[in-house]
């Protein structure tokens, strides 16, 4: 490498040092690029003891690149050279150390995975200078892999100091290093260069998605620094192991089915492996080729393996494998009968016929060819398992297939059909698994809890099981939701059941099958503040292929959960739905199940969801909408009855501890969501501005907070859905509502729900009561005329502003008064800022002074959103009686003596004057 990325470097040769921590068989991979044209020879100079093959360079293009490749004999004798030409050019060189890749090359070369369909396993392009966004692409399927795990490189080079910028998820870069580039000059331009490497494991074979990279730098001085023309260049690498496949557990018996040319190697097989058969063709009209088979029971060891490598003594001529699992099979003695057998030339290879001694044996086939370029069609009625092959014309193409034998006796022939023009002679494999005799171990499927599960979360199992007529026994409390059964090709079922958490779940559950089933796969979901109550559900057959669709269903409410779950009657994986998240891809024998989750956030119609399995068989797939458990929100007296989602609330009094009950409610707000369990901020509103509309939460975005409960409410499984709260409020307000939220912090998943009731909070009384006439006295000041205008002045608490009245019947004169007055006039609109209403034209009819009574400032309109009678009493009760306070409020102590109030004016009557001539005469005095 050069000194540093961007470094201003020149060589006709450079010489790199490995990486330490090296050991032998470790397969190197050195990626060179320099500014010279493909003309122009790269070389290894100096070997550093190791013998170094290489992948052809691009052509037709500046700069040139090649990789060079060894198997590390364990000794570096010296640091590698390589050389590129005679004149001095910017380069790079990358020195990449795989552990675990195959070895098996011709001598030191390890080899490359088959590019399936490709002129070439290792494809170069040249490309143009990219326009903006200066993306550069290798499209997808440019390389087929043709081995399950194979590591994919991507490499691009560019004529200039490019930097650049991985585009595409799931790869990896060396070291996490974008590139290396270097300057012929400071500042120069035309002869620096640049090259970045990706890399992927891709754990199915197939076609390699596109993988882009973007020229990512460019400055004023050097504006030229992106959209440089170059080549790319991808490569896999095989494996040195044959993957086990996803799923399998203890108990489970694995086969593994292993081809390659030549008849002479011997093979070594990993411990605890046991040769089933090996068959091998030794003559110039059938080839010289061989193919094994072996069989291991899976133990708790199995549980750290990922893959398991068989050694050949010679592979120079190609070789595959690879392995099935299947639950429910005796492990002890797994094999009931098998035979083999070597096939003329031709397409069609058949199995010998072997007579199974028992009922339900499961079939598994072998069928193998020496050219590793061709697929097969299974044999008739059977399904097909594996297709695997090198992907270049040297080496072999095997395929397997399964199928139930419900009844003892022959099986008949197998026979695969091999795609091509030409013929081939062929080897031939067939065994019959002995099924499990019942009772437990390889009957049982055991499935874990997922992590975290708490009380009355949902749990939403899927099984997949074959054949189809085997009867399922779950767990105690998991109840069926749906159970689908299809009868063709290698029969399956798919079945789902639900539970709700309770306080104490095991650690994991058994589902147990009926003797004879074939092999089982199944996982458990797991939901939080989801409701048991299903929204949606519907379950179908597939038929043989490797799309799988569900049917389709529609969901009612937001952020509804999808779920679905899939088995096929196959070895297989799986491509989950598009948009989907997966939760299993996991194979049991004959069956390979998916399952999958995403959130629909808005409600939908027809909503259906497709996975892709690697391997073509007749299957069984299954959607489930769940609606979430909470809906809304409410609150009312804690006096309601249980289970009611509608109540009232009463009114409140200011400064005074309130307690209510809140409830939360499912999506359908028509009852109570006794599972739900979270935490919900909850405030109080000012309700008396209605102007907005009212939204889909039961509220207007015209109230306005008062205040929030603090610490935030919690709901645990214990409350069921109904949780009682305290606070008090120190003010006054005529119209009040409770706004509910969760979770607190709000989101794109946030619940809320307004109070269904308003309910109004005033104040105990008119702390005072006074007025600007204060003389109780028969002389002095102050003193105006009855009649004459006078203030009075209530004093509530804060908030209230409302408008009292003056009750006449607690008009108390002065001692010796003739006769009591009656006042009259009006008081203000209460300052809500104070809880103060004054009124200053009021009149008093008599003289002297008078007092005013308890009560007789009151208020009994404030409370107006409050029905008399129900949810307020017809008094002035500030305790409660019934449940209830009284509607009116006054002041709580007579006032003070309001007066002076003297004479306005005197009535003059006259009197009525009588003639005393017109009297009687008066006795004599």
């Amino acid at each position: 490498m050069p000194a540093s990325d961007d470094a201003i470097t020149t060589a006709t040769s450079a010489t790199i040092t490995p990486p330490s921590g090296m050991q032998a068989n470790d397969v190197i991979l050195l990626f060179v690029n320099a500014n010279v044209a493909s003309f122009t020879s790269i070389t290894n100079t100096v070997s550093g003891g190791q013998t170094w093959g290489w992948s052809s360079s691009g052509i037709g293009t500046n700069p040139s690149q090649k990789v060079f490749r060894t198997i590390f004999n364990g000794t570096w004798t010296a640091n590698p050279t390589f050389s590129f030409g005679s004149t001095a050019v910017t380069y790079q060189m990358w020195m990449v150390v795989l552990r675990g890749s195959d070895t098996t090359g011709v001598g030191t070369q390890p080899p490359l995975d088959g590019n399936f369909g490709g002129a070439r396993d290792d494809p170069t392009n040249t490309f143009a200078a990219p326009a903006s966004p200066f993306d550069v692409t290798i499209p997808a399927s440019t390389m087929t892999t043709s081995t399950d795990n194979a590591m994919v490189f991507a490499q691009w080079m560019s004529a200039d100091d490019n930097t650049w910028a991985l585009q595409s998820g799931g790869w990896s870069q060396p070291g996490g290093q974008p590139q290396w580039r270097t300057m012929a000059a400071a500042g120069g331009a035309g002869a620096d260069t640049s090259m970045s490497i990706a890399y992927f494991t891709q754990a199915t074979a197939g076609p390699v998605p596109a993988v882009t990279n973007r020229q990512t730098s460019a400055t004023s001085t050097s504006p030229s620094i992106i959209g440089d023309a170059g080549q790319y260049h991808i490569f896999a690498v095989r494996p040195a192991g044959i993957r086990k496949p996803p799923g399998t557990v203890a108990g489970d018996v694995m086969i593994a089915s292993i081809a390659f040319g030549l008849d002479t190697p011997t093979i070594t097989p990993p411990a605890g492996w046991t040769l089933v058969r090996r068959v091998t063709s030794s003559s110039k009209t059938t080839g010289y080729d061989s193919m094994a088979v072996y069989w291991r029971a899976a133990d708790a060891s199995d549980a750290s393996v990922s893959s398991y490598t068989f050694t050949i003594s010679n592979a120079t001529n190609g070789w595959v494998g690879g392995i099935q699992s299947f639950s429910g099979v005796d492990t002890t003695t797994p094999i009931d009968v098998e035979n083999g057998q070597v096939t003329a030339n031709g397409l069609t290879h058949a199995t010998p016929s072997v007579t199974t001694t028992g009922a339900n044996r499961l079939l598994v086939t072998t069928h193998m060819i020496y050219q590793g370029n061709l697929t097969w069609t299974p044999p008739a009625g059977m399904t097909e398992t594996l297709d695997f092959h090198t992907g270049r014309s040297l080496g072999p193409s095997v395929e397997t297939s399964t199928v139930l034998q419900a009844t003892a006796g022959a099986t008949g022939t197998k026979t695969a059909t091999a795609s091509g023009a030409g013929t081939y002679g062929g080897l031939t494999h067939i065994l019959a698994l002995r099924p499990a005799s019942g009772g437990g171990g390889s009957n049982t499927l055991t499935i874990t809890k997922p992590a975290g599960v708490v009380q009355d979360d949902v749990m939403i199992a899927s099984i997949a099981v074959g054949p189809s007529t085997v009867t399922i026994t779950p767990p105690a409390g998991w109840g069926l939701v749906r159970r689908t059964d299809n009868a063709s090709g290698t029969t399956n079922s798919l079945a789902v059941y639900k539970l709700l958490a309770g306080a104490a779940e095991p650690a994991s559950y058994d589902w147990t099958f009926s003797a004879g089933h074939t092999g089982a796969a199944g996982g458990i979901q797991a939901f939080s503040g989801a409701d048991p109550t299903i929204d949606a559900e519907n379950g179908q057959t597939t038929t043989s292929g490797t799309a799988h669709a569900t049917p389709s269903v529609n969901t009612t409410y937001s952020n509804t959960m999808i779920i679905t779950s899939y088995g096929v009657g196959a070895t297989s994986t799986w491509t989950y739905p598009a948009g989907m998240n997966e939760t299993a891809d996991a194979q049991g024998g004959s069956q390979a199940f998916e399952m999958n989750w995403v959130l629909q956030a808005a409600p939908a119609s027809n909503i259906s969801k497709t996975a892709t399995s690697s391997s073509t068989g007749y299957g069984n797939a299954h959607i489930l909408a769940l609606r979430r458990v909470l809906g809304s929100f409410n609150a009312f007296e804690t006096s309601t009855v249980a289970g009611a989602t509608l109540g009232v609330i009463k009114t409140k009094l200011a400064g005074t501890p309130v307690s209510l009950a809140t409830i939360s409610k499912n999506a359908p707000n028509n009852a109570v969501a006794t599972t739900f369990v979270g935490t919900v901020k909850i405030e109080v509103l000012n309700a008396s501005d209605n102007s907005a509309a009212l939204d889909a939460n039961g509220c207007r975005s015209t109230w306005t907070l008062i205040q929030a409960l603090t610490p935030d409410t919690t709901f645990a499984a214990a409350d069921n859905g109904r949780k009682n709260i305290s606070f008090s409020v120190p003010n006054s307000y005529r119209d009040v509502r409770l706004r509910m939220t969760s979770p607190p912090a709000g989101g794109p998943d946030v619940i809320i729900g307004c109070s269904s009731d308003n309910f109004s909070i005033r104040p105990l009384a008119f702390s005072s009561v006074t007025s600007n006439m204060t003389n109780s006295g028969t002389t002095g000041a102050p003193v105006t005329s009855a009649g004459g205008s006078f203030s009075i002045t209530g004093v509530a608490s804060a908030g209230y502003n409302g408008t009292p009245a003056i009750d006449n019947t607690k008009i108390t004169a002065h001692a010796g008064a003739v006769q009591t007055g009656s006042v009259a006039g009006s008081f203000g609109a209460a300052d809500p800022a104070t809880g103060t209403a004054t009124g200053s034209t009021f009149t008093y009819s008599e003289v002297g002074n008078f007092t005013i009574g308890v009560n007789g400032v009151y208020d009994s309109t404030f409370t107006a959103v409050d029905p008399p009678g129900t949810e307020c009493s017809n008094d002035f009760s500030n305790t409660l009686v019934g449940g209830s306070y009284g509607c009116s409020f006054g002041n709580s102590a007579a006032s003070a003596a309001v007066g002076r109030f003297r004479p306005d004016h005197f009535i003059v009557t006259l009197g009525t004057l009588t003639n005393r001539q017109a009297l009687s005469c008066a006795p004599a005095s």
